[in-house]
């Protein structure tokens, strides 16, 4: 067969970039907002002012003096960052395969609507480093891999449970002949942790009002003060399940199983599930259990893109044409009973066919292995950040994201 579709080498187009490329317009459109006084503090806070955890990026914008506690520049720096992991989004889809076909049902979810959404947070920066430090890894550069992976771990905790096991999986796929020592890559992280857990005692509220007093001299008081009311209490102080029994049922165990179930058989297939579900640990750190969901995602994303054959060029149009025949009959569905998981079966089958008629994934892959995933991921629920929710397509929310867009960058959001 001549023609490889999105699978092959040859190919320059496909169904699946187009549906993907659409996907990726409609998740911008759901989840974009400015970046929130919350998220303005991940760039404020320094080692400077006393904050060792989450300090590194206010203490690489120091220099600007003042300039760190306005709104306008530190919006302009997440914006970038954004556009930074938006141009990964883009190399994962060229990967082609099964990584490509996770990229459009994590668009077409939540999860894509809300990797828009937390613009300004620092999971993004993370998820870059992270595919940074995997890169060095293969790359046979240690030296860089180490510190890429000690910079992501002083960023944010979740690091530990994000950068590292990823960097781990791609270290061991390594021949033992270009593996670097572990220490090499991995000691300088290790010890920013335990730096994170050594130091990091709580502030005192003389610390804490002294930082407020420097951005109020500044011209820009903290919106949101309650973000450094968390540095009173140590990691050690939020350990605890956060997770409730609904989730855990409905959304984490399927979530854990159905991955289990797309890197059986694998190379190194044990070590790449558990580094996917690592993020999943989070939820003993913080309440935000969607946001570790998101993660979990994304890390499975960056994992099966290290795969050496993305995809195997072959097309399956009688498996292409069925799934497309599904989700037809899953849109009409969808359109008279309003049903919001009908609408995420429809986005499941349009991915799938795509990914049938490109070669992206054989049929039995993607029945046998993938049709799980597939049908999960449109269907989680990923609550966003500061009281916001997906846009729907009426002309209110429309105005809305107009409005969003025509706002000047770094005031459009107080919460």
């Amino acid at each position: 067969m001549t023609d490889k579709g999105y699978g092959g080498r040859g190919a320059a187009f496909g169904i699946l970039p187009a549906v993907t490329a659409v996907l990726a317009a409609l998740a911008f459109y759901r989840g974009f907002r400015h970046p929130g006084a919350w998220s303005l503090n991940y760039y404020q806070v320094s080692w400077i002012d006393g904050f060792v955890r989450r300090g590194l990026l206010g203490t690489l914008l120091a220099p600007l003096g003042c300039g760190r506690f306005d709104p306008t520049v530190v919006a302009g720096v997440q914006a970038a960052v954004l556009g930074l992991c938006c141009l990964l989004l883009v190399r994962l889809a060229r990967r082609g395969g099964a990584t490509a076909v996770l990229l459009a049902l994590l668009l077409a979810s939540d999860a894509g609507a809300f990797l828009m959404n937390e613009i300004g947070y620092p999971d993004q920066l993370l998820l870059a480093v992270t595919a940074a430090a995997c890169w060095l890894v293969r790359s046979g550069r240690p030296r860089s891999a180490s510190l890429a992976l000690a910079l992501a771990v002083l960023v944010h905790e979740m690091g530990l449970f994000l950068a590292l096991p990823l960097a781990f999986v791609a270290w061991r796929s390594l021949p033992d002949t270009r593996r670097a020592h572990g220490v090499t890559v991995f000691g300088p992280a290790i010890l920013a942790a335990l730096l994170l857990f050594g130091l990091g005692d709580p502030l005192t509220d003389s610390t804490l009002g002294a930082y407020a007093a420097k951005a109020a001299v500044c011209g820009h008081p903290l919106t949101r003060p309650d973000f450094i009311g968390h540095f009173r209490e140590t990691l050690a102080d939020t350990f605890g399940w956060h997770y409730n029994r609904w989730e855990l049922a409905l959304q984490i165990l399927p979530l854990v199983a159905s991955l289990g179930l797309v890197f059986r058989g694998r190379p190194l297939w044990g070590w790449r599930w558990a580094a996917a579900c690592a993020p999943l640990g989070l939820g003993f750190l913080g309440w935000d259990t969607g946001r570790w969901i998101f993660l979990t995602l994304m890390a499975a994303l960056l994992l099966l893109a290290e795969e050496a054959s993305p995809a195997s060029g072959e097309r399956s149009p009688r498996s292409a044409l069925a799934a497309a025949a599904c989700a037809v009959g899953l849109a009409v569905a969808g359109a008279a009973t309003g049903n919001w998981f009908v609408w995420s079966a429809f986005a499941s089958a349009l991915v799938l066919s795509a990914a049938f008629w490109d070669g992206a994934l054989t049929p039995r892959e993607g029945l046998g292995r993938f049709l799980p995933l597939a049908l999960l991921v449109p269907a989680l629920s990923i609550p966003f950040f500061d009281g916001y929710h997906t846009r729907g397509f009426n002309r209110a929310d429309g105005a809305a994201f107009v409005s969003e867009l025509r706002h000047p960058l770094g005031g459009a959001d107080a919460r």
